[in-house]
């Protein structure tokens, strides 16, 4: 970005650089670094999974009237990053499902663990699962507040044991109140034990 900008100022005239006391939210990578791991030097390979995911909608109840609607499943395809704020209706309240698929990793051995990585915004999943089986829902908290930025929440899981040939991930979301957050991040990391 800084070459980018630099072309384009005009000649004679100096770059107009941020100062170093601007505050600077940390990216999604940073935030993803910083979580805890035994070897600093130990890099993971990191599979996104971005897309297509199938998403659908089950209203519990129509905030709006104050009555109750009906289980109506939409299904749309979905990529991450998701803002259930751009896909929702501020007035929904109801189940969220997100499902993918994926293969299993190649060239897997036993000195190495395969771990689920997911980042939500405000609101963990109430349900997480894999292959049928159901992981923890408890996410490691990754609050920016006192830079300034959103907090969000940040899932890690080895899930080594459970992988298949073909592997179907299923994260729900119970909305109660208006839809924040949303599924901003997804991966399986592959790193050594």
């Amino acid at each position: 970005a800084y070459l980018w900008l630099e072309s384009h100022v005009p000649h004679g005239r100096k770059a107009n650089w941020p100062s170093a006391s601007v505050k600077r939210c940390p990216t999604l990578r940073d935030t993803i670094r910083s979580m805890t791991r035994s070897d600093e030097n130990a890099t993971p390979h990191v599979i996104r999974l971005h897309g297509p995911w199938g998403g659908s909608k089950g209203g519990i109840r129509n905030s709006e009237f104050g009555s109750d609607a009906p289980d109506n499943q939409r299904a749309d395809r979905v990529k991450v990053p998701l803002d259930f704020g751009d896909w929702l209706e501020p007035s929904f309240r109801g189940t969220v499902v997100l499902e993918r698929a994926f293969g299993l990793p190649t060239n897997l051995d036993e000195n190495q663990s395969v771990q689920l990585v997911l980042r939500t915004g405000l609101q963990s999943p109430s349900s997480v699962l894999l292959n049928g089986t159901s992981l923890p829902t408890s996410a490691s908290t990754a609050s920016d507040s006192e830079d300034g930025c959103n907090e969000a929440s940040l899932y890690r899981h080895e899930i080594t044991s459970l992988l298949q040939a073909r592997n179907r991930l299923r994260l729900t979301w119970v909305i109660e109140s208006e839809p924040l957050g949303g599924l901003l991040y997804a991966a399986i990391e592959i790193m050594q034990r």
